[in-house]
């Protein structure tokens, strides 16, 4: 029996989301005008409902990042005003090296959080 040759698989447009393979162009060939027509129709529906997807995707994304990033900003603001707090209490108690070494330390932390946020 002879080997038949693979068919083409050029087509004018792949859409893989819709797991739809390539269509070949004998297929778009035998379609009439209308036919082909309410295809490409179709096939811009979905490619505007995918966009819409990924635009509502994006904004819920955006959102839940805004809403983390202000939580963040928020606990990581009270820390540093509790080590304020306690450095002021050491130091008023006299105990200034203690005091001392907590505000190195929570300059330091400061210090590094400015620094990444900066960066990014």
């Amino acid at each position: 029996m002879p080997s038949l040759p693979s068919p083409s698989t050029e087509a004018h447009f792949q859409l893989n989301q819709l797991n739809i393979q390539q269509i070949p162009q004998t297929a778009l060939d035998k379609l009439s005008s209308e036919q082909l027509a309410g295809l490409l129709e179709s096939t811009l529906r979905h490619s505007d409902k995918m966009d819409q997807r990924r635009f509502e995707f994006a904004m819920d994304r955006a959102g839940r990042e805004s809403d983390q990033s202000k939580r963040n900003a928020l606990v990581g603001g009270l820390v540093a005003i509790a080590g304020f707090l306690v450095v002021s209490v050491l130091a008023y108690t006299g105990s200034e090296v203690a005091a001392g070494i907590v505000a190195t330390f929570l300059a330091t932390i400061i210090a590094v959080v400015v620094g990444s946020k900066l960066l990014e």
